[in-house]
């Protein structure tokens, strides 16, 4: 349960960011998409249907705020995101740069798959710039990388006070 909340959050600031970056520069989901790191996020402990679930909600909900083709970015997520855990269930990625390597592969990986669904199922699509699909790689590694770090000291500081709380009641018996 608490994993959901916990996505849902996340969902939700990945959705605040991507209104505040279309309100500072309208080319910001060009180059950045938020919800793509919260679903490989998801999908790093190497969960298939959690990084399912993640992904579909993540894309459909990028689908709804970009007003563009429905369901693009939903099916791109969701196999991004399915490809990210099994990957992971295979690599056990825990150094920051192989978290950023994997975050950066998703991104690649999940603009040419929206770019060549755009090319099946659009009629006026065009390829991405090299310059977006590699700031979108860049930010895509270092947004999940910034998120990992704080999921992991969070969770650091959270074990550390749940173990201090447990020394004191020990005590008090």
């Amino acid at each position: 349960m608490l994993q959901l909340v916990r996505f849902v959050v996340a969902l939700a600031i990945a959705a605040a960011i991507q209104v505040l970056g279309l309100e500072i520069h309208g080319g910001f989901a060009r180059v950045a998409d938020p919800f793509l790191i919260v679903a490989v996020f998801v999908s790093l402990p190497g969960r298939p249907v959690a990084a399912m679930f993640a992904g579909s909600a993540t894309g459909l909900a990028c689908d709804a705020l970009a007003g563009g083709s429905f369901g693009l970015h939903g099916f791109a997520n969701t196999l991004t995101a399915y490809l990210s855990a099994r990957l992971g269930q295979r690599l056990m990625a825990q150094q920051p740069f192989q978290v950023m390597l994997l975050f950066m592969l998703a991104g690649v990986f999940q603009q040419a798959l929206v770019t060549l669904a755009g090319f099946l199922l659009v009629a006026d699509s065009e390829l991405p710039e090299l310059w977006e699909v590699l700031a979108r790689m860049v930010s895509t590694g270092l947004g999940g990388l910034a998120l990992a770090l704080v999921a992991r000291r969070f969770s650091s500081w959270l074990q550390n006070r749940n173990d201090a709380r447990r020394g004191k009641l020990s005590m008090a018996r």
